[in-house]
């Protein structure tokens, strides 16, 4: 049997068996409120960032909104101008074509009273029956031409003139000199085209260059018949029209 040593002390210890399952519980809701008040600060952070978020959200949103108003209404401002400069450039073309055509037709007066001129009041040397003008206009067809010739009587006008006129080209065909009437180019039937006239007349038609000839030379010969009847002739040099022809416009005119 053991001995008791009076000198040891005692120590009471209250018996709890509960007691470590009260610490448990007080501990697991401990970190439950800790656990919730976590949570619901992280909610309501979320809250805040998602309200900054959108609200963020909503300002570009407007600010892409001002952005297309504004690019439409550049584009609009653009579309105007551009159409203000087409017409200020349609307007400037019609401008210049309205003074082109203006100046040609003030050149055409000019011509008309010229040739007008010549025929009531020509020089001394020029009277009575004159092959006054020749023209030709290349056409857009190669080796097409559009002639005119017009015959005149200057000077003495009281009585008609009667006649015939012919037309020939001169030239070369397979390294030959010949001789090709105006009928044989043209829709004219006739060698001599007939007139009849007191001031002038004038004669028009299309012509076409066979491939294998090569004109040098335009003759005219007009010849008029009765008590005055007389003859005039022209020769004119294929050379001398073909820079006319090449040139804009593309006419040549010979006038007497």
């Amino acid at each position: 049997m053991a001995k008791h040593n009076p000198h040891e002390k005692m120590v009471l210890v209250r018996h709890e068996p509960g007691r470590k399952r009260k610490l448990i519980i007080q501990l697991t809701c401990l970190v439950l409120v800790c656990a919730s008040a976590a949570y619901y600060v992280g909610v309501f952070e979320m809250k805040q960032r998602h309200q900054v978020a959108v609200e963020s959200l909503n300002a570009l949103s407007e600010q892409y909104r001002l952005s297309v108003d504004e690019n439409q209404g550049l584009k609009q401002k653009i579309a105007n101008l551009e159409q203000s400069e087409a017409i200020n450039l349609h307007a400037k073309q019609e401008i210049q074509s309205t003074i082109r055509g203006l100046r040609e037709q003030v050149a055409g007066l000019k011509k008309d009273v010229s040739f007008y001129q010549n025929i009531m009041a020509p020089s001394d040397n020029n009277k009575g029956l004159q092959i006054q003008a020749l023209e030709l206009s290349a056409l857009s067809e190669n080796r097409h031409y559009a002639y005119k010739i017009v015959l005149a009587q200057l000077a003495n006008n009281k009585r008609y003139l009667q006649g015939v006129v012919a037309v020939n080209l001169i030239g070369q065909r397979d390294s030959e000199s010949v001789i090709l009437p105006l009928r044989d180019v043209s829709e004219v039937e006739e060698l001599g085209m007939k007139f009849r006239f007191r001031y002038f007349q004038e004669f028009a038609g299309e012509l076409i260059l066979p491939e294998n000839f090569e004109p040098e030379n335009i003759q005219v010969v007009a010849q008029s018949k009765g008590k005055s009847a007389s003859r005039v002739e022209r020769n004119v040099a294929w050379q001398e029209l073909i820079p006319a022809l090449t040139a804009a416009p593309s006419v040549a005119v010979l006038e007497e």
